[in-house]
């Protein structure tokens, strides 16, 4: 029987795309990561900060990094007041991104398991890096299209105009996406924090263990979120969802089972490394950073995150299970690349 961390997955999530020029390498960076490059831009830094800024921009100017943008990083910027802080995010993500990002958890997800089903069939897998990190600031919406009566050609030609470079600047730098407020309140961060919390609890009384937890969680959200979608995916094709399923169960262990739907393994990973720290209290911003590190770390070479989190990645080895470097400041990145 394989064991996570002791064999590899049987197939390489990150194979490059043709996009995407062989020696480019994909780094995600959180919340703190971006700040950091701000901070060091604005001169509020150490000089140890400015060499790596440099080393970093040079990089991107040389084509050999891109650090694509996520809906969540996107957010979490436009939620400060200030109007200059807000435009400087969105030129500094603009700079580094390569005009990339990456689409939101639920297309990713889907995504995987029609990836899982092909694999198990014996047909062409899916290229999941050329899918997920893609030009365009669009794709941070996930799934979208041209509709109504308009021809192949013309479709396809509007599909490319909508993904270049000066549409997205065009768009993050507009009066509408820069004064953008979701309407997120005091109250309803503290209310979410509360839900959480009481999920929490319920774990704790009910399970003798926080493994046994932890298994009957991802199995119970493995039911609900992607066994509906493996038997959609599978449904056209001449072939058993059970016996696949029960084949891949009975030669895998519990966790390279899962880890076969990185994005779902990831977020299920560090979710209930989260939610078993019973020291620290839960914050607001959690699910947006475990989202975006589960819809990044499988397909990237690199992610830079805070250290909690960059803790919780070592802790669970979903670096050395998806081949990923992890940085817990913009200082380590350049080093690491």
């Amino acid at each position: 029987m394989f064991r996570t961390g002791e064999q590899p997955l049987g197939r390489d999530f990150k194979i490059k795309s043709p996009n995407l020029p062989v020696t480019r390498k994909v780094v995600y960076l959180d919340q703190k990561i971006w700040g950091q490059i701000k901070e060091t831009k604005d001169g509020e830094r150490s000089s140890d900060y400015e060499k790596a800024l440099e080393k970093l921009r040079t990089l991107v100017n040389k084509d050999k990094i891109i650090c694509p943008i996520s809906v969540s990083r996107l957010v979490e910027s436009l939620r400060y007041q200030e109007r200059r802080f807000r435009e400087d995010m969105m030129e500094l993500m603009l700079e580094f991104s390569g005009n990339y990002a990456i689409p939101p958890y639920y297309t990713v997800r889907n995504l995987e398991c029609l990836n899982y089903i092909l694999f198990k069939n014996g047909l062409e897998p899916l290229d999941m890096q050329e899918l997920i990190v893609r030009e365009g600031i669009v794709n941070i919406g996930g799934d979208y299209d041209i509709t109504g009566e308009v021809s192949q050609e013309d479709r396809e030609m509007l599909l490319d105009m909508v993904r270049e470079e000066w549409v997205s600047r065009t768009v993050m730098k507009s009066k509408d996406f820069l004064e953008y407020d979701d309407h997120i309140t005091e109250e309803d961060k503290e209310r979410y924090r509360q839900e959480i919390e009481e999920a929490r609890r319920k774990g704790r009384e009910d399970f003798d263990t926080d493994e046994e937890m932890r298994k009957s969680w991802i199995a119970s959200e493995f039911q609900t979120e992607i066994l509906d979608k493996l038997t959609c995916f599978n449904e056209p094709l001449d072939s058993s969802l059970n016996h696949i399923l029960w084949q891949d169960i009975s030669n895998l262990d519990f966790d390279m089972f899962y880890a076969q739907f990185p994005s779902f393994y990831t977020r299920m990973q560090l979710t209930i490394a989260r939610d078993t720290d019973w020291d620290r209290p839960v914050e607001f911003n959690d699910n947006a950073d475990i989202m975006s590190i589960s819809t990044s770390l499988p397909y990237v070479d690199l992610v830079g995150v805070e250290d909690y989190f960059g803790g919780k990645i070592y802790s669970k080895k979903l670096n050395k299970i998806y081949n990923t470097k992890v940085a817990i400041d913009l200082t380590d990145i350049p080093e690491k690349l």
